[in-house]
């Protein structure tokens, strides 16, 4: 089985919808793009308290109205998901990122063989 690549194109327009959401005041605690191998592509994550205090479709809402002014972009909501930072799956993927060797202060945007990470 063979991996989808992560361009360029992706990782800039994610760049650009974390930022677009923070301006809307959404908060993000955490976003990263995950090569997800049960489907074979891969997932922006963006870790919000809002997945889990106004629920799912008030986060993927949000997400799609910050979609929606940008131009163009190559991120979809498909390509989405917002999760809880409290939530378990998303607890064992940071985890697993941090025994990647990223510290909790690292610095922004560091590329992985599985995961590319803007913030965590």
């Amino acid at each position: 089985m063979h991996r989808a690549v992560l361009v360029k194109q992706a990782i800039v327009d994610g760049k650009k919808l974390i930022d677009r959401l923070l301006l809307q005041q959404f908060p993000v605690s955490a976003a990263f793009w995950f090569h997800d191998s049960d489907s074979i592509r891969w997932r922006l994550v963006i870790a919000s308290p809002t997945a889990e205090s106004s629920g799912p479709i008030a986060s993927y809402s949000a997400v799609q109205r910050a979609l929606r002014t940008l131009r163009r972009s190559s991120v979809s909501l498909d390509d989405t998901v917002v999760v809880s930072p409290r939530a378990n799956d998303f607890l064992d993927l940071r985890n697993w990122l941090q025994g990647a060797h990223i510290a909790a202060q690292q610095p922004h945007d560091v590329w992985l063989e599985d995961a590319y990470v803007y913030r965590l």
